[in-house]
């Protein structure tokens, strides 16, 4: 579960050097978040080049695009697919003798959104 993103959604204003990021309410397993799980593209729905890090202290993984964004542009960044450190007890209850190829987080796993468009 996402507890905050920056932007945030419908922001106008914004930088043309923002760095997007997002906080989740528990440990992620860093390794499921990277340029395949945090996106950033732009109106034609292409994907704007980026480095993506994890802070596992404050539990934030920011998107930092390789050039600086067009002014007067929305884009969307979208978060999918990203893992907890530890598993899920349902899915582990459901599944016995099974481990979870990837760990399921205990709150709405996986993740659907956020969608966040920069202005």
């Amino acid at each position: 579960m996402t507890t905050a993103v920056t932007p945030t959604g419908g922001a106008t204003g914004v930088s043309t050097s923002v760095r997007p990021t997002v906080t989740f309410g528990e440990a992620m397993d860093a390794s499921s978040i990277g340029p395949a799980t945090f996106e950033l593209r732009d109106p034609s729905n292409t994907l704007v080049s980026a480095t993506i890090t994890y802070d596992a202290a404050s539990r934030t993984a920011t998107l930092a695009p390789s050039l600086p964004l067009a002014a007067s542009t929305t884009y969307t960044a979208l978060l999918r697919g990203v893992s907890c450190e530890k598993p899920n007890p349902f899915w582990l209850a459901t599944k016995p003798g099974r481990l979870p190829t990837r760990q399921r987080c205990a709150s709405k796993a996986p993740f659907g959104g956020p969608v966040v468009p920069l202005v």
